[in-house]
């Protein structure tokens, strides 16, 4: 508590960490500086036939839609919401699951009890580099979290032109704006209560049947991953914050 109390300043990734600073005492205005996501990398052109290679390579048919997640496999990701919506789906629905973590051997199980092992795919860990491409394999990103300090995942598979599904715990809420629970903000996504696996599969079927809709929401929510969290616009507004703007690097 005493580092918040006496702190010239405090700079937070989220408003929702600035909040929590404020908590612990800080009494000033935290600076609220985003982590930064490479936008050029993750909307990169991917050829049609590179991505029929990668879906052939992950086992995706024709007609089926499959959910990609890239998180650590640990509880407050809530990749096990996402395998309880999968019994609430058709069997063309998918889960592909980048990542490695302590839940893995229980979410392996619960797919199991769940009926669903078939549709889950676990494919440990993804190259920063390769990422991009099998995002954009995929149909839907999806990360219900339970907390959250920012998620650079949300706003790269944005960037990739996927819809992205997850609550507005912590600094999501700072970018994944619903229809309905933002009326006043444009639509960048679709918000899910925590631990509700109804709710999932609601906005998946929701996304599924809306085609023109799902597509506003991808460009809108692409556009603003490049105007708020693009690494060259958050680097040129870091050094104008300590050096002014006037600097030449």
């Amino acid at each position: 508590v005493r580092a918040f109390t006496t702190a010239d300043t405090v700079q937070t990734i989220s408003h929702f960490l600035a909040r929590w600073a404020h908590r612990m005492g800080y009494k000033g205005e935290p600076v609220v500086v985003p982590n930064a996501v490479d936008t050029a990398h993750f909307s990169q052109y991917v050829a049609p036939e590179d991505i029929a290679r990668i879906q052939e390579e992950i086992g995706k048919l024709a007609g089926e839609t499959w959910l990609v997640t890239t998180s650590r496999l640990v509880h407050k990701n809530a990749v096990d919401d996402v395998i309880r919506a999968l019994r609430l789906l058709p069997p063309t629905v998918h889960f592909l699951v980048f990542g490695i973590g302590p839940d893995e051997e229980a979410l392996r199980t619960l797919a199991q009890e769940e009926g669903v092992y078939e549709r889950v795919h676990f494919r440990g860990q993804i190259g920063h580099q390769d990422m991009p491409k099998y995002l954009k394999a995929c149909d839907i990103f999806i990360r219900p979290s339970r907390s959250e300090g920012m998620g650079n995942s949300f706003v790269e598979a944005m960037a990739a032109e996927l819809p992205v599904i997850a609550t507005q715990e912590g600094g999501i809420a700072d970018f994944l704006f619903d229809r309905i629970v933002n009326p006043d903000k444009p639509t960048t996504g679709w918000a899910v209560k925590r631990d509700s696996p109804r709710e999932i599969a609601d906005a998946i079927q929701d996304i599924q049947h809306d085609p023109e809709t799902t597509a506003h929401v991808i460009q809108t929510a692409k556009a603003m991953a490049f105007e708020k969290y693009d690494w060259n616009l958050i680097a040129r507004e870091m050094r104008n914050r300590v050096f002014g703007p006037t600097l030449r690097l």
